[in-house]
């Protein structure tokens, strides 16, 4: 097994919480048990502990109402729908946000100036907002953070001085460093929409100021917020398809489950008990091997003998391999499987190139020197200032049309979009990324991508569709 692999596997339940697919949450949640435990020998008064519970929740709060008020007012300034999922770009960085996963409460991490930038290659530090939104929104924000930060550790360590044993206290520390967690890691990830938030939220809550009885009655009641506003935001087409929809209620499913499991043993150790946890964690792990099934397949399956092309920029690895092409900054490498059936995933090890960009082509059927099909993106794309090229391409591999359409209320310049681009070039989005910076911008903004096979007979792939 290939340690991308590994990662991807011993992450993964995690990431059914969090709903991400970076290995650093991992590290973080385990970081944040470990500040609980040493929160839980810090002596605060009763008297406080009202009033912490109090900040932790209405920083919480501030943060998941800020975050959602200024995606709304970002992509409506731009005359984005608010349906689309938008990308932002701003010189290395790129992010992702829409309105069942806001990425406008990442800004508060890249305030952190030194700590932004030494993760920006290789994580979504919210970097790429930065500039599109208002300048006291990243210190605001990151301020909110730090108050829920110290304010949830303090509140624990009144909770871990009741009278529990050390039994109960393991559970005590599972149970509220999950929901403070999954709690605090959507505010600025993923936000009130996200899956799970509402679930999240409620047994936090509930933690924070209820007497354990009245625990269940509330993440139940906050299981039950949760599932009608996924079916809503459904009905109104915020929960693009069917497998999308299915997977916010797995997510925030396991989490009302692993939480009644742990609150359960709190109460009463018992066959009941330990039969309801054992169902949780097996929801858990079943959510989290369907989840990765893709992206495990992906890492467990051999470089083609005629040859995969590996996609990577010069900051992240410079392989000793032939260079097929270089998209401006993307460097697209000759990867052959001729002398050993070796997977991708340590092909990646190998090359030490992140493995949840999916840099290695995995291109089933066909062959990467003479392909049949070329692969085709259109989407909408808009500029701070009008292009003056609205063609570019890299012969054989991409070719990029653009035609002007309109422009949005923030003066940026609105073009519709074609990327034509060759199977066996992986990380698409780069791809997009480094075509458009060809044209000679750093920032810009990209909705409504589409993608779809464009038959090329194999005779003409010299001249293909570019």
């Amino acid at each position: 097994m290939s340690w991308s692999l590994f990662f991807l596997v011993a992450t993964a339940p995690i990431h059914v919480l969090t709903e991400g697919t970076h290995p650093l949450r991992l590290l973080l949640f385990l970081g944040f048990l470990l500040l609980l435990c040493i929160a839980a020998r810090i002596h605060v008064p009763k008297s406080y502990s009202r009033f912490l519970a109090f900040a932790a929740l209405f920083s919480v709060g501030a943060i998941f109402a800020l975050s959602l008020f200024l995606h709304v007012q970002l992509v409506t300034s731009h005359s984005i729908p608010l349906r689309a999922s938008a990308v932002f770009f701003s010189g290395s960085e790129m992010t992702n946000t829409r309105i069942e996963h806001v990425h406008t409460g990442k800004v508060a991490i890249a305030t952190i100036l030194p700590l932004a930038s030494s993760f920006e290659d290789v994580a979504d530090t919210g970097s790429a907002l930065r500039d599109e939104l208002p300048p006291w929104a990243g210190p605001v924000l990151l301020a909110l953070l730090a108050v829920a930060i110290l304010s949830a550790l303090l509140s624990y360590s009144y909770i871990a001085r009741r009278k529990d044993g050390l039994y109960q206290g393991l559970i005590s520390l599972l149970l509220y460093g999950t929901f403070a967690f999954v709690t605090l890691e959507k505010s600025i990830d993923g936000g009130i929409l996200n899956d799970g938030a509402i679930v999240a939220v409620a047994g936090y809550a509930a933690l924070l100021f209820l007497p354990r009885h009245l625990f269940v009655r509330v993440l139940l009641l906050g299981g039950v917020a949760c599932l009608v506003t996924i079916f809503a935001a459904a009905y109104y087409g915020y929960v693009l398809g069917h497998n999308a929809l299915v997977s916010s209620m797995g997510n925030a499913g396991v989490l009302l489950l692993l939480g009644l499991a742990l609150h359960a043993l709190l109460l009463k150790r018992s066959i009941r008990t330990y039969a309801l946890l054992a169902l949780a964690l097996l929801a858990l792990f079943l959510k989290a091997g369907s989840d990765v099934a893709f992206r495990a397949g992906y890492l467990a399956s051999s470089v083609r003998e005629d040859g995969s092309y590996l996609a990577t920029y010069a900051h992240e690895s410079e392989p000793d391999l032939p260079l097929v092409t270089r998209i401006n900054d993307l460097g697209v490498y000759r990867l052959n499987g001729e002398a050993g059936r070796i997977s991708i995933g340590r092909a990646i090890d190998t090359y030490q190139v992140p493995y949840w960009y999916q840099p290695v082509s995995r291109l089933v059927g066909g062959s990467c020197t003479y392909p049949s099909q070329y692969r085709e993106a259109q989407f909408s794309l808009f500029t701070p200032a009008a292009l003056t090229q609205e063609v570019i391409e890299v012969p054989v591999y991409a070719r990029l049309v653009l035609e002007k359409t309109h422009k949005n209320p923030q003066g940026w310049q609105g073009y519709s979009a074609r990327l034509t681009y060759h199977p066996c070039v992986p990380r698409r989005y780069d791809v997009m990324k480094e075509m458009i910076e060809m044209l000679g911008t750093k920032r810009f903004l990209i909705y409504n991508v589409r993608l779809e096979n464009v038959h090329v007979p194999p005779e003409s792939v010299d001249k293909a569709v570019l």
